[in-house]
């Protein structure tokens, strides 16, 4: 993938996934619910970040508004097989992870240094 897309173009979709020096970023935008987010963009992205690189995957959030359970479940699935770091994940998006129990597995960070920080560092989070 490792493209760019406009951000105003539709409801919850993928706005880039690329290497970004240590880790593999996928910038997520938009609302992803069961009635308007088809979820293969969003793993054909975690494929292609699991294919391509060996180092953890950041999901940056910031211009992301709702999630529900479908990419929650691809998010925690990339967790499996890499360290995983949310960025930015708004109030909505917490709550999800307060919710399910997941908080402690799914990272969440301000800022995509503070992420790329904490996977680096020597107390980054192993797979699960």
């Amino acid at each position: 993938m490792s493209s760019t897309a406009d951000d105003s173009a539709g409801p919850g979709g993928v706005s880039s996934s690329s290497r970004d020096g240590s880790v593999w970023v996928i910038r997520l935008r938009g609302d992803f619910d069961a009635l308007t987010f088809a979820p293969d963009a969003t793993q054909e992205a975690v494929d292609e970040a699991l294919a391509s690189f060996e180092g953890p995957v950041v999901f940056d959030l910031a211009a992301l508004g709702f999630c529900d359970s479908s990419l929650l479940n691809i998010m925690i699935r990339a967790r499996i097989r890499r360290p995983v770091a949310l960025v930015a994940p708004g109030p909505l998006v917490r709550r999800m992870l307060d919710l399910t129990g997941v908080q402690d597995h799914l990272l969440a960070y301000a800022t995509l240094d503070e992420a790329r920080t904490a996977l680096s560092g020597p107390h980054a989070p192993n797979v699960a």
